[in-house]
């Protein structure tokens, strides 16, 4: 492709979120110098202060590509801040129409990746976000699993209703992600520790998003401790809370009047049947007296006052401790991946 002149203006602003990525940044930024484009792009990279080496990385590629990478580095952590500065600064450095996302231990693997994207939303005004297939690495387990709408279509549908989404709570990988500045713009401000998931409700109710359901083009990478993987039981319930109580409040906003309470019901279930035990083990008795009232006299009603007794002695929950960790570590070892 012919050089493109430094006065044309930022068609992608890549918004990239890095912290103590040091392992990983390196590829994740080869991602987006290799991107062949007959139009300007940019990189935003966001360092939160990292501890480790990764600064230095992204300088290393500041300085070789600095038309691509631009990047900002903090002094002290902005995301445990929860103030919304840093949304404010990233929102201030990008200057493209539209936006691509890749946080720091993820990258793309085809330099065609924005050129496909950008050629369809130009030529399709109505389309407001686009996303790709892709694959994923387990660095815990060391397992590579390829093309997940294609190999594993049940678990990960390329294509989803509202209604859909909000109960599957699916997976359409944000790092793939290309979307409009303006719709990106129009997003609800909804608290939620996955945010994407808040994100692609309101896409979903704005605009038919486009997957190109043929072409991979970035890869999700699982490390041991990241916003949706811990290895603290406390850590993944606090998230599963966050997005049980965003599921909630997006059915309100987005579920017509007559699905409400079915959805709703839906919801409360899943995330009872799925997280009782780590509510229990996070000491959250409410939540438990919740679900024991939510199951009433149903055939799950001697599971639940079982959980509930060993919650009220924290000598029974140390034992429920250990026997749990136990085989979920074996379950996590032997199951096929689950975001």
């Amino acid at each position: 492709m012919e050089k493109i002149k430094d006065d044309c203006p930022v068609i992608v602003s890549i918004r990239c979120m890095v912290y103590n990525h040091e392992k990983y940044i390196r590829q994740c930024l080869e991602g987006f110098v290799m991107q062949k484009t007959n139009f300007r792009f940019e990189a935003i990279v966001h360092d939160d202060a990292s501890t480790d080496g990764t600064a230095a990385i992204i300088k290393e590629y500041a300085d070789k590509y600095p038309d691509i990478i631009k990047p900002i580095f903090e002094t002290e952590n902005l995301y445990s801040k929860r103030d919304g500065s840093m949304r404010k600064i990233m929102n201030e450095a990008c200057s493209g129409r539209y936006f691509a996302i890749c946080e720091g231990d993820d990258y793309w693997t085809d330099p065609y990746k924005l050129q496909k994207q950008i050629d369809y939303m130009e030529s399709h005004p109505e389309c407001g976000m686009s996303y790709t297939e892709f694959s994923i690495k387990n660095e815990i387990t060391g397992k590579e699993y390829y093309d997940l709408f294609h190999t594993q279509p049940e678990k990960y549908p390329h294509e989803y209703t509202i209604e859909q989404w909000i109960l599957k709570s699916g997976y359409v990988a944000p790092m793939t992600w290309v979307i409009r500045k303006t719709l990106y713009d129009a997003r609800p401000q909804i608290a939620s520790m996955d945010g994407s998931f808040v994100d692609f409700t309101f896409y979903l109710s704005q605009t038919k998003p486009h997957c190109f359901y043929e072409d991979n083009t970035a890869t999700y990478r699982i490390i041991s401790e990241s916003a949706s993987h811990s290895k603290s039981i406390k850590k993944l319930y606090n998230r599963a809370c966050s997005i049980f109580k965003a599921k909630l409040l997006l059915t309100d906003i987005y579920v017509t009047e007559d699905r409400k309470a079915i959805v709703n019901r839906k919801i409360c279930k899943h995330f009872y049947d799925e997280n009782l035990n780590y509510a229990i083990l996070s000491n959250d008795i409410e939540m438990v007296q919740e679900a024991k009232a939510f199951y009433g006299t149903s055939r799950l009603q001697s599971k639940m006052n079982a959980l509930f007794f060993i919650a009220k002695y924290p000598f029974l929950k140390r034992i429920y401790r250990v026997v749990f960790m136990f085989f979920r570590s074996i379950f996590r070892r032997n199951s096929s991946i689950k975001l």
